[in-house]
């Protein structure tokens, strides 16, 4: 489908736009992938806030040229995922449906402003969320902290407990 010029300013300040309003933004190719998996994909974005979207490539070039970003290279049907807020979850659900469906192959992301390859994009659905990270790392302060506070209370009980021995007996040769 030939785009005027006009549409083409809109699509390339749409693109421009999503590209800034994401923290990170996934490049596959979909060649094979059928509308009916493609809104498979979609579903399986929606509880991440990820949006899949196919791109023109050359437009696309132009946007990241725009907002001063590197400019991944790839040949075919390409496709977007933007993560508009956290990555982790997003690259998760991308790479279950990937499990199930051989039609897209994962090209490259980019995320703060650094271009990521596919191995960097993979390890991306290993990382945890931010609230999984969180509870592990006061897991990880709790423990300790908790060592402490029984480290410094097993003094002051085991004088209570002398105390109260002590009452005892006084009060069992009264």
């Amino acid at each position: 489908m030939t785009l005027t010029r006009q549409e083409k300013e809109v699509l390339l300040e749409e693109y421009v736009e999503q590209v800034q309003n994401s923290s990170a933004v996934i490049f596959v190719g979909y060649s094979g992938l059928t509308v009916g998996d493609a809104e498979v994909l979609r579903r399986a974005l929606r509880p991440t806030n990820g949006k899949f979207r196919v791109i023109r490539n050359a437009l696309f070039d132009l946007a990241l040229q725009r907002i001063n970003l590197p400019v991944p290279s790839f040949d075919g049907t390409q496709a977007a995922i933007f993560c508009p807020e956290e990555v982790a979850p997003v690259a998760k659900a991308l790479a279950d449906f990937m499990k199930k469906s051989e039609t897209l192959t994962l090209h490259a992301g980019i995320m703060d402003g650094r271009l990521l390859d596919e191995a960097e994009v993979g390890a991306l659905a290993l990382l945890p969320t931010k609230d999984a990270a969180r509870s592990q790392l006061i897991a990880t302060i709790e423990g300790p902290l908790t060592n402490i506070v029984r480290l410094v209370q097993a003094p002051l009980r085991e004088i209570a407990q002398v105390l109260q021995a002590h009452a005892e007996q006084s009060a069992e040769a009264a």
